[in-house]
């Protein structure tokens, strides 16, 4: 398919309204009732294919992409939808911390295994033992790996 064509089902407006008004309120997201991807991205087979069902609705050029102010890929209202560049969608996962480059710091992060405490206690440990990453590990629950990188404060840069 060429570069600048559209995707389009040829629905009539009046079967687009109908479909539309028939999903939710305008200020709610409309799950995708049908089979989802691994990231939550509706899919469907049509024309032998399997497309987005988004981009079969808005019409959005091959070369853009649908960007969700509400963040959930699911979502089927297109008052949710913007049109954009791939850089623009990476910069809105950035801006709302939904990337690895992003991520919260400390016991902010919901992934965290240690406190700030324990952190600094581990910090200390080595700095005054010179214990080794794999004994800091065990005794704290973590790799010697993540030891490493929190002594040498590539991980928890945020403390002391």
């Amino acid at each position: 398919m060429a570069r600048n064509k559209t995707v389009t089902l040829g629905w009539s407006l009046e079967a687009k309204a109908a479909y539309w008004t028939d999903i939710g309120g305008p200020d709610e997201c409309w799950p995708w009732m049908g089979t989802r991807k691994h990231h939550g991205y509706p899919h469907l087979g049509w024309q032998r294919k399997v497309v987005n069902p988004q981009r079969l609705l808005s019409n959005v050029p091959q070369y853009l992409q649908i960007r969700h102010t509400c963040d959930q890929p699911w979502c089927m209202n297109p008052a949710h939808w913007l049109h954009g560049t791939h850089a623009d969608n990476q910069r809105d996962k950035h801006l709302r911390g939904r990337t690895h480059l992003s991520a919260k710091p400390g016991t902010t992060n919901g992934c965290a295994k240690l406190t700030d405490a324990q952190v600094l206690q581990l910090r200390h440990i080595r700095r005054t033992t010179n214990a080794k990453f794999t004994e800091l590990g065990q005794q704290f629950g973590i790799s010697a790996t993540m030891a490493a990188f929190i002594v040498n404060r590539q991980k928890w840069r945020h403390l002391p």
